[in-house]
């Protein structure tokens, strides 16, 4: 309730922020009676949502949801404008508001796999892993054609030209990872370890976390074996995966790397060995003998996501801003995973290109909703950007979530 009210007290206000180069003159229809403004709305009604999905894209989710409002109270039988409107109040952490509007969406459209996912991820947020499972079931038994891309695979295709490029199991990974999650909370081990099993898949867009996740459950129920090749395959994933590491009981800093180069010296091809020595001389901040590293691991063949976050890394420390968008951005066409979005996004804040920083971290908290600095950096480049009841909501966020240093920017930019 106390959301709504400031959304009423400052409608004038986002209205102004959400007709910026509008596809029609929203603006002018302010002035017209209610009736005109509901007849333009229903005859405009999918390029008015056109235009409140480009702002919620743009992490504008405050102006964005001014239209869905709308959009829902002349058409309140479309179960799209509720799950807008539903997206943006959780991107606010009004929770209980989005979960009822993801309610009323699959009400109207019970298939609607997108927002079954968003609503079984909030459940699981709240504790309420019986409910998550139960979204999982539903969304796991529908046709392929209605299987959701993820928000992280739109943003690939649209910017990267790769429509079709992602297998229907890869569409899957998401639902069978959160119901692998859920499962576990609730003490299923063998029904979280299948669902991790169905997660990884063919092993080609599978991340690092998943193997080390599958592998714990292993180690948990007495499987040692399949624990340690899962935590390989970690590494392989994540050469600086520090959980598989200790794990496997590898030593970190000089001992690795002498470990590495007894490798490199009989095998100097060795990829993997390549990428794993270049991890090491990235944590020893030797950034140009990494990128020495990464580079020859790449001309051998090794072409993970995880060389090119840590090469992306290497470059960034060396201030090579293009050159690390560069190596973020071929990561996540290989695998989109949160931390390759959360590391382009502060090239772009490095950059001042505030907008494309904030769609980035948005895709991030997509991916991990409880990543307190993406709060916080995404908090900033909002305010940065001049938006700052936005700003506000996110640091507010990384204050719950424990950030040390949002408390403070928070008092400053928002009382």
């Amino acid at each position: 309730m106390k959301l709504r009210i400031v959304l009423a007290l400052f409608a004038g206000f986002f209205w102004g922020i959400a007709t910026a180069q509008p596809p029609v003159s929203y603006f002018s229809i302010s002035r017209d009676s209610a009736a005109q403004q509901k007849a333009f709305y229903l005859n405009n009604a999918d390029e008015i949502e056109e235009h409140a999905n480009r702002l919620f894209n743009q992490g504008n989710f405050a102006a964005a949801l001014v239209y869905y409002d709308r959009l829902v109270g002349v058409q309140p039988q479309q179960w799209r404008f509720y799950f807008g409107r539903a997206r943006c109040l959780e991107e606010m952490q009004a929770t209980e508001e989005a979960l009822e509007n993801y309610d009323y969406a699959l009400a109207l459209n019970p298939d609607f796999a997108d927002a079954l996912f968003n609503r079984a991820n909030l459940r699981f947020q709240k504790g309420l892993y019986g409910f998550t499972i139960a979204d999982m079931d539903k969304l796991l038994e529908l046709p392929d054609e209605k299987m959701p891309s993820t928000n992280a695979i739109y943003f690939v295709q649209s910017h990267a030209g790769t429509v079709g490029a992602f297998s229907m199991k890869t569409r899957k990974m998401p639902a069978y990872r959160l119901r692998a999650k859920a499962k576990e909370k609730t003490g299923n081990i063998a029904g979280a370890i299948e669902d991790y099993t169905a997660a990884i898949g063919d092993g080609q867009t599978a991340d690092a976390d998943l193997y080390y996740a599958r592998g714990s459950l292993y180690k948990q129920s007495g499987r040692a074996k399949e624990a340690q090749e899962d935590f390989q395959r970690a590494l392989v994933k994540d050469p600086q995966h520090h959980q598989a590491m200790l794990a496997l009981g590898i030593s970190a800093g000089k001992a690795k790397k002498n470990r590495l180069e007894a490798i490199l010296a009989e095998q100097p091809e060795n990829a993997i060995a390549l990428a794993q020595r270049g991890a090491v001389l990235l944590e020893e901040k030797k950034y140009t003998a990494a990128l020495t590293d990464f580079d020859s691991a790449e001309y051998y063949g090794y072409r993970e996501a995880a060389l090119y976050i840590n090469r992306g890394i290497a470059k960034e420390k060396l201030n090579r801003i293009e050159a690390a968008l560069a190596d973020f951005s071929q990561a996540i066409g290989i695998s989109p995973v949160a931390k390759a979005y959360n590391l382009r996004a502060n090239c772009y804040f490095k950059q001042g290109n505030y907008e494309k920083a904030i769609a980035d971290y948005t895709q991030s908290l997509a991916l991990d909703a409880a990543q307190a600095d993406v709060y916080y950096n995404r908090g900033i480049a909002c305010h940065n950007a001049r938006r700052k009841s936005e700003a506000c909501a996110n640091l507010k966020t990384a204050v719950s979530l424990g950030h040390q240093a949002a408390q403070a920017a928070y008092d400053k930019l928002c009382k």
